[in-house]
């Protein structure tokens, strides 16, 4: 616990908890796991009469179902649905076919009491008037409070801000499938904070800053620099459907190509939104007797959908698609045969089977064509590079990987739930330059001619991108506010009925150059156990570790509903919270039959 005024003091949990003390009684800004409830007697408090929270994230409110009935907790209006309907929320969560891409899931896992607290509105407490002002931007409903401390004007800003032009996570910032402005609601925020009055800026994560403004309008800039690298002019949708892009090389439609052989057999390339009808004017059009292969770039749905239908539709009988194979990148086959094990923007709710998977470096002789597969990690990490040589031309197949601007370069898609590897990036725009295709067929934008220019021109962007995503975020290394897969669970959802086990595995990633220690306690509902939920990891440098978990569910455990369970992870003895959460599906043993 550290004084920062007479009457302030900050104490570091899994975010800064703010406490403001008048006699033996105090308020907190924000509470954090609930560990400061050990530490209030030193400075003399003996009862905590209000919590007011910036926003619902678990880093800053995981703990308040240890307060004391008689404490009144204050949340922003617009999330009080996640503090008092918590369960609810779990229940309805929808994980298929959503490009929501916000932290909405970083919330708490059980319900408290609360009340609202209203842009503008105030609260007094003895002297001390705090007032919450509406700054959404690390999630849709943050607020900041504004306390006026004997004149002295002390601005909780939650995690707008952690440091001077710096953020906590950017990840959290990004709310949705690439709008028309990444961050316009952040940036909004800020310009309405710095146009208050602050002698003195608290953040959630990060040190208290006299001189806030500045700082702010540093991260103003910062972040739209940042998202004009991220959303550029880009060239308009293809105007036409069915055209030839070389002899050989059709583009359907959508997200869809075809590679013709000359035998009249064809491999589809992504096989998204569209429909039979399209794939028969193939045969009419051009001559195609028969699809022998469906190869997807990634998982998403727009590029899956149709073939991963095939299950309930008999298109496969039909004579273009008769004993057709789905081909796969091992890093995208799991996927699709196992999307509820996943925690990703854009999923097809279809278990889809994979007749050949593939890994990065594969080759496959395909009639004349030789096919070359590359894990291409991009605007997700589980993508595929495919090249081939069609008609003499160099062709490499993207998905969403690169899009085109209007001024002539190459840029990738940047959705943070997608796991994106800056890392990545710059080791893909490389490996592109050395494959120098003259065609880039990409997922929503055609088939575009390239050249050297444009490959070097990724190459510096790849770069640039890295080095704006480093400066941006304070944590340290910068890939803990970047990456939010550093920690994970597969699977995302388990089903299980009373009584059985649930095996899952957390996935844990070193980022730091150096070897770190990590202290993993899982954060069991009421009727599920585990021996060993508390675990130690030493890890080497830039390393992954996997751990396994068995859990036993009671034979007395409500059916048709969700659970959830979290991990509290310590890195290298800063409390980090609960980062990662997974969901067990509590059904009668008779629904799985």
């Amino acid at each position: 616990m550290r004084k920062l005024r007479e009457n302030l003091f900050v104490y570091e949990d899994t975010c800064r908890v703010y406490v403001i003390k008048h006699h033996d009684r105090a308020v907190l800004i924000d509470f954090g796991s609930g560990a400061i409830l050990q530490e209030l007697a030193l400075i003399g408090v003996q009862r905590i009469d209000m919590v007011l929270h910036t926003n619902h994230h678990r880093d800053v409110c995981g703990g308040d179902h240890l307060l004391d009935s008689e404490t009144v907790i204050y949340v922003p209006e617009n999330e009080r649905y996640l503090f008092e309907d918590t369960e609810h929320f779990w229940d309805r969560l929808r994980v298929y076919v959503t490009t929501r891409v916000d932290s909405i899931e970083f919330t708490r896992t059980t319900s408290v009491t609360v009340r609202g607290l209203e842009d503008g509105e105030s609260i007094l407490w003895e002297e001390y008037v705090f007032q919450a002002i509406s700054t959404p931007g690390d999630s849709r409903g943050a607020i900041s409070i504004v306390w006026d401390n004997g004149g002295e004007k002390i601005v909780f800003c939650g995690d707008l801000i952690s440091a001077p032009g710096k953020v906590h996570a950017i990840f959290d910032f990004q709310w949705e499938y690439l709008p028309a402005k990444l961050f316009y609601k952040w940036i909004e925020s800020l310009e309405k904070l710095s146009k208050l009055t602050i002698d003195l800026l608290c953040p959630s994560h990060g040190e208290a800053m006299d001189d806030g403004k500045e700082g702010i309008e540093l991260l103003r800039s910062r972040a739209l620099t940042l998202e004009r690298m991220m959303i550029p002019e880009l060239i308009p949708y293809p105007a036409g459907n069915l055209y030839r892009v070389l002899p050989h090389l059709i583009y359907v439609d959508k997200t869809t190509y075809l590679i013709m052989s000359e035998s009249g057999h064809g491999i589809l390339i992504d096989y998204g939104y569209v429909d039979y009808e399209q794939i028969v004017q193939l045969k009419d059009n051009f001559g195609l007797k028969k699809i022998d292969a469906i190869i997807f770039t990634h998982y998403h749905i727009d590029h899956i959908a149709r073939a991963a239908e095939a299950q309930f539709h008999p298109w496969t009988s039909k004579e273009l698609f008769r004993e057709v194979e789905i081909w796969n990148l091992n890093q995208v086959a799991d996927i699709v045969k196992n999307p509820k094990r996943y925690k990703l923007p854009g999923l097809h709710p279809s278990n889809t089977d994979s007749d050949r998977i593939v890994s990065s470096g594969d080759h496959i002789r395909w009639n004349e064509y030789d096919l070359y597969f590359y894990h291409h990690p991009g605007q997700t990490y589980y993508a595929l590079g495919l090249f081939v040589e069609i008609d003499g031309r160099k062709v490499l197949f993207t998905g969403d990987n690169i899009w085109p601007t209007k001024d002539g370069k190459l840029v990738t898609p940047v959705i943070f739930k997608d796991s994106p590897d800056p890392e990545g990036f710059i080791r893909v725009a490389h490996e592109m330059k050395s494959l120098n295709p003259s065609i880039i067929a990409t997922g929503h934008y055609g088939a575009i001619p390239v050249n050297e220019t444009m490959l070097d021109s990724y190459i510096q962007w790849s770069l640039a991108l890295k080095e704006k995503l480093y400066e941006i975020v304070s944590q340290d290394p910068p890939l803990y506010g970047i990456d939010c897969r550093w920690a994970y669970f597969y699977p995302y959802i388990a089903e299980a009925a009373p009584g059985e086990e649930v095996k899952v595995w957390l996935r844990v990633k070193n980022h730091s150059p150096v070897a770190s220690r990590f202290n993993v306690n899982l954060c069991l509902p009421e009727g599920i156990s585990c021996e060993s939920h508390f675990r130690e990891i030493a890890a080497g440098p830039h390393s992954k570790t996997d751990l396994s978990f068995t859990l036993v569910l009671a034979d007395t455990m409500k059916t048709d509903r969700r659970y959830v369970v979290t991990v509290e992870i310590d890195r290298n003895g800063k409390k980090c919270g609960e980062v990662a959460e997974f969901m067990i599906e509590v059904k009668n043993r008779r629904e799985f039959l």
